[in-house]
């Protein structure tokens, strides 16, 4: 890396003083010149990277979205709208993973994201960066231009039609506990409707699992539950940065501009509350640390700058006031050996043969109480590499884990909000914008939690002995 920084600005300075000498200018847009371009919809992005004091070029990689699944779907070409959408949240993602964060967390990106129509991004470009500031901890500065090449998914007319299921809701599915025990509770609820199960896969493996547990539910719910997945892939990417955390801004776009294409109103997010806010375990994190991918207040934000664009899509998260135990309760009984399909583990799928998930990190952790919790644990899979309920080593997010839920109980109980916002200030975030009633249900939700482990710890009372908590 220090070779790079030292010898980068003059080799790609060389690069363009030969190109121009041959009258072939090189254009910073994937390392290229204009004749040997990839030839796609969603164009290549540049930025200038800014952190600690130094000013960096660099080349971001493309990034490719495959849109053809949602026409062949819905039997008519995307609107250029919902394609401009998908392509403005790809060249920020793209972004996001081609800088490297430095040890001050923060960067400032300037992107140029191109589109069909710069009328709706110009107008709505102040809520999508005050979404994406809470989003990331970044300082972005977004312009917006025109020049997006249409993809042929939008020029390609659809001339044979066949009879097509009437859609009324629209969901994200990313193949994991929640939105497989959600969708399933959802369409055991409502008998009548169809839902859209929306997927973004970013390789073979999650593409696969999410294929697997989607078909159980089609064949659990028949002629009722409709799969679309979207790959999405960063083309010979150099991966520096591993925080991802513009992809709750890439995840919403893609099921947005799905709804769109369907005329549905709607996108639901299965997520438990404790997942959604996601409080901190440690003190010294700070902002965007602590993911906030599906966090109501950044769900709202990426919601209003959508609805600015022209695009108003309803987000909704309809469990975000339960515990992720109170989520696997209402996964219907026909449909409980379909938890052995999914996953959870923040570094799936680990390299590892027949082990597909650590088994000690938070999801890992949440996963494993939460199906204690809700009597559940004989249909959970058993790849995990060192499970802490097993009698596995790493202790050190459980430990966390165990500790901040009995903290929660204390807080919650006494409902102390300057001691909860010193703590935890995402469990405050956009708190002027909710209602009195779902601020008390958030508090009661996070209190009911820390009773969960209160009791995890009551009848396993190893556990306890093993991180110094007693019972």
């Amino acid at each position: 890396m220090r070779f790079w920084k030292r010898f980068a600005p003059r080799l790609i300075g060389c690069l363009d003083r030969q190109y121009e000498a041959n009258g072939r200018p090189l254009r910073r847009c994937g390392g290229y010149p204009r004749s040997r371009r990839r030839r796609s919809g969603f164009p290549r992005c540049g930025l200038l990277c800014h952190g600690a004091g130094k000013v960096t070029n660099m080349v971001v990689t493309a990034h490719h979205v495959n849109l053809s699944n949602v026409a062949r779907a819905f039997q008519h070409r995307p609107p250029a709208a919902a394609v401009d959408l998908v392509s403005l949240a790809a060249q920020v993602y793209a972004v996001d993973r081609s800088c490297r964060r430095g040890r001050s967390w923060k960067r400032r990106l300037p992107v140029q994201a191109i589109v069909s129509n710069c009328e709706p991004w110009t107008h709505c470009r102040s809520a999508l960066v005050k979404a994406l500031t809470v989003l990331t901890d970044d300082i972005w500065e977004l312009r917006i231009s025109k020049g997006r090449q249409p993809l042929p998914e939008e020029k390609q007319p659809w001339l044979l039609r066949v009879s097509e299921p009437q859609i009324t809701s629209m969901a994200l599915f990313s193949g994991g506990l929640d939105s497989f025990a959600g969708s399933a509770s959802w369409l055991d609820n409502h008998q009548e409707e169809v839902l859209v199960l929306v997927s973004v896969s970013s390789s073979t493996v999650t593409g696969r699992i999410q294929r697997d547990v989607a078909g159980l539910l089609m064949q659990a719910y028949p002629e009722r539950v409709v799969h679309i997945c979207v790959p999405l892939n960063l083309i010979k990417a150099p991966d520096v940065e591993r925080s991802q955390r513009t992809r709750g801004l890439i995840y919403t776009a893609i099921a947005g501009a799905v709804a769109h294409c369907a005329g549905v109103g709607r996108v639901l997010i299965f997520e438990n509350g404790y997942g959604s806010i996601n409080p901190r375990l440690l003190g010294y994190q700070e902002g965007a640390q602590a993911t906030k991918s599906t966090h109501p207040f950044v769900v709202r934000l990426m919601e209003e700058a959508y609805r600015e664009a022209g695009l108003p899509i309803r987000i909704e998260l309809p469990y975000a006031a339960h515990t992720k135990a109170e989520l696997l309760r209402t996964l219907p009984g026909k449909l409980r050996d379909g938890i052995r399909l999914t996953v959870s583990c923040d570094s799936f799928p680990l390299r590892i043969k027949a082990t597909k998930q650590c088994g000690h990190c938070g999801s890992c952790i949440l996963r494993q109480q939460a199906l204690r919790e809700a009597g559940l644990q004989r249909f959970d899979r058993g790849d995990y590499a060192s499970s802490v309920f097993e009698g596995g080593s790493q202790l050190r997010h459980f430990a966390l884990m165990a500790y901040q839920a009995g903290q929660l109980v204390e807080f919650a109980r006494s409902e102390n909000l300057p001691d909860i916002e010193r703590l935890w200030p995402e469990v405050l975030l956009g708190w002027e914008g909710q209602l009195s009633l779902e601020r008390l249900a958030w508090i009661a939700m996070l209190r009911r939690y820390g009773l969960e482990w209160r009791r995890l710890i009551d009848r396993e009372p190893s556990l306890g002995a093993r991180i110094g908590w007693a019972a």
